[in-house]
């Protein structure tokens, strides 16, 4: 290819020729083509293949009203369908004992705690039946959880939930406890009250 020819098929196609039938690269007046490296060409060797299969982890949670205790099989950020169900029954209302789905979102919070603070989760509130029609907060979704982890201070754990960027974050630190849920718009508060007030 005449040296006119090349600079208007690199200009008008973006091409660049590194040979020509019966010529060598230096013949054609181009330089070889540069040898990538596996990971920038685009071509990695098999051993470096990383599979999209979701990582499998676990955690296990304990309700304190009923002394139940659950461990939940996570993919990725999902439980599996067994462990939803359990999780369902586990976090059940304990005044009227009516299940409701738990938010995937939510179960993935608390597995995210769980890895984080390298403990077990206590649980102590999760779904609550609406009392009435006006009765809408987010543990009447299945959105929310009150959780402690044995032997992290409530502060602690506070700024774990923080630093996992959940949602819905409130600091009960005269119950000990931290309530999470997977609200829409984020919102923080910390409360000085005891139980049941």
């Amino acid at each position: 290819m005449r040296p006119y020819a090349r600079a208007l098929a690199t200009a008008a196609f973006g091409l660049t020729m590194t040979s020509w039938p019966g010529t060598t690269p230096a013949q054609a007046g181009v330089a070889p083509a540069p040898v990538l490296p596996a990971h920038v060409s685009g071509h990695e060797p098999r051993s470096l293949v990383i599979s999209d299969s979701p990582r499998a982890t676990s955690f296990t949670i304990r309700a304190l009203n009923t002394g139940e205790s659950v461990t939940v099989r996570m993919l990725g950020d999902r439980p599996t369908d067994e462990s939803a169900r359990a999780l369902n029954h586990l976090l059940r209302c304990t005044r009227t004992q009516k299940e409701h789905e738990i938010d995937p979102r939510l179960v993935a919070v608390l597995s995210h705690l769980a890895e984080a603070t390298g403990g077990d989760l206590e649980l102590v509130s999760g779904y609550r039946a609406p009392k009435n029609a006006r009765d809408k907060n987010f543990h009447t979704q299945g959105m929310a959880a009150d959780v402690r982890v044995p032997g992290v201070r409530t502060w602690d754990l506070r700024k774990v939930a923080e630093g996992q960027r959940v949602p819905g974050l409130g600091y009960y630190p005269t119950s000990k406890m931290v309530h999470v849920d997977v609200r829409d718009v984020p919102y923080k508060w910390t409360d000085w009250s005891g139980p049941s007030r």
